[in-house]
């Protein structure tokens, strides 16, 4: 697809304000003009940490999983092993340890394979997709105080089936799925 002929005007940002703080995230209003017409509106955004999202395989080619409760769904998610960024963090050394923290797992030639945002009209913030080749299970997991996860080993069969039956339904694993399978 050609973009190259497109025209769409970058907004000018007036000012940003902070209406709400928390230690995962921070709610800004921000008021930005169209630099043309001059039409002006006022949009929030949401700051959050950038994290990771874990393509962890097997010597067999298995993927693992992992399913837990998520607090803003208020379900039960199947997903890949993520976790966020602590301040001035590794990506790679974030996706190891996350694994590690998840699952128990530890692996080899982690590479970043795709930079994602979640939700770009409101969240300026990465999702970093690392593939993880040869992992193995080298110990119990270690979850965070809030944290019951069950770790599930699956085919890219059985993945593609998970994805087509609905059982995936977080669009950032989704979309970590599709860099990984295409």
């Amino acid at each position: 697809m050609d973009t190259s002929n497109v025209k769409i005007s970058l907004w000018e940002k007036l000012w940003k304000k902070m209406v709400y703080g928390h230690k995962f995230c921070t709610v800004y209003e921000n008021k930005f003009r169209h630099p043309m017409d001059k039409r002006e509106g006022i949009f929030l955004s949401i700051d959050i940490c950038d994290s990771v999202q874990i393509i962890a395989e097997t010597p067999e080619n298995k993927i693992l999983l992992v399913q837990q409760f998520r607090f803003g769904s208020e379900e039960l998610s199947l997903e890949f092993p993520a976790g966020r960024l602590e301040k001035d963090e590794d990506i790679i050394g974030c996706a190891g340890r996350e694994l590690f923290e998840e699952t128990g797992y530890a692996g080899q030639n982690a590479k970043i394979i795709a930079v994602l945002y979640q939700s770009p009209a409101v969240q300026a913030n990465k999702t970093y997709v690392v593939h993880i080749a040869n992992c193995r299970q080298i110990s119990q997991p270690h979850f965070d105080e809030m944290e019951e996860i069950t770790t599930l080993v699956a085919t890219k069969a059985e993945l593609i089936n998970s994805i087509k039956s609905g059982e995936i339904t977080s669009s950032i694993a989704l979309s970590a799925a599709a860099k990984f399978l295409l």
